[in-house]
C-alpha cells in the first residue's frame, strides 16, 4: 500500500504502476483540472454549455502545436442571490502538466471573455470557467494549478466555444541563387549530351 506521499509523488510523475500483473497509468494531470468535459474539435469547432457560480467547471479538448485557438463564453443567463447579477465570468487555458497559459476576464459590463492563442505544443489543453473573484491556487513554481479559492461571487449558466485552426501551409520560394545552380545544371546536362551524340 501507498502512503499519502507516495501517492502525490506518483500523481506528479506520471509514473507506470504495476498492479495485480497489470500496467496502471497514473495521469500527471493535477486534480485541479478534473474532471473535465471533452470538447470535439476534430471538424474545427466545437462547443459546449455549462453553469458556474461560486466554483469552476472545466472543459478539455486536442491541439497541435502552431494551431490557433479561439474561445469564447457567451452567458445565456445569469443566476439569482449572488453578489454580481451581469456577466462578471472569467476563462482560463492551462496545458496537459496543469501549467497556465493564458487567460480572460469580463467583470461588469465588459463583454464576454474571449481569447486568441496559438498552441505551444501538442496535447490536450484545459480551459477553465468560472465567475468575478475566483482564482486558480498555483504550486511553488507559480504557474502549474494546484487548486482553486472556488471564492467566486456569480451565477451564470453559459456556452464555452472552441475554434481551432492549423497554422497556413506556405510553399517556400526558391532562392536566386538556387535557380541559378538548377539552370546552370540543365545547361551542362543537355551540353553533355550533345557531346554525347556528336
Amino acid at each position: 500500500m501507498c502512503d499519502a506521499g507516495m501517492k502525490k509523488w506518483l500523481l506528479a510523475a506520471g509514473a507506470l504502476l504495476t498492479v495485480n500483473g497489470f500496467a496502471v497509468t497514473v495521469s500527471a494531470l493535477p486534480l485541479a483540472l478534473t474532471p473535465s468535459t471533452s470538447i470535439d474539435v476534430s471538424s474545427g469547432a466545437g462547443s459546449a454549455s455549462g453553469a458556474v457560480s461560486n466554483g469552476h467547471q472545466i472543459f478539455n479538448f486536442l491541439g497541435n502545436a502552431g494551431d490557433m485557438v479561439s474561445l469564447s463564453v457567451n452567458v445565456v443567463q445569469f443566476g439569482p442571490g449572488t453578489v454580481f447579477n451581469n456577466d462578471d465570468t472569467r476563462l482560463f487555458l492551462f496545458n496537459e502538466l496543469g501549467k497556465y497559459e493564458t487567460r480572460a476576464d469580463s467583470l461588469g459590463s465588459n463583454p464576454p471573455p474571449a481569447l486568441d492563442f496559438t498552441l505551444p505544443t501538442d496535447g490536450t489543453y484545459y480551459a477553465a470557467i468560472t465567475t468575478g473573484f475566483n482564482r486558480p491556487l498555483f504550486g511553488a513554481d507559480g504557474s502549474t494549478i494546484t487548486g482553486w479559492a472556488d471564492t467566486g461571487m456569480g451565477n451564470v449558466s453559459f456556452e464555452l466555444n472552441v475554434e481551432i485552426a492549423a497554422p497556413p501551409t506556405t510553399n517556400p520560394v526558391p532562392e536566386p541563387a538556387t535557380m541559378l545552380l538548377f539552370g546552370t545544371g540543365l545547361v551542362g546536362a543537355a551540353g553533355y549530351r550533345r557531346r554525347k551524340k556528336g
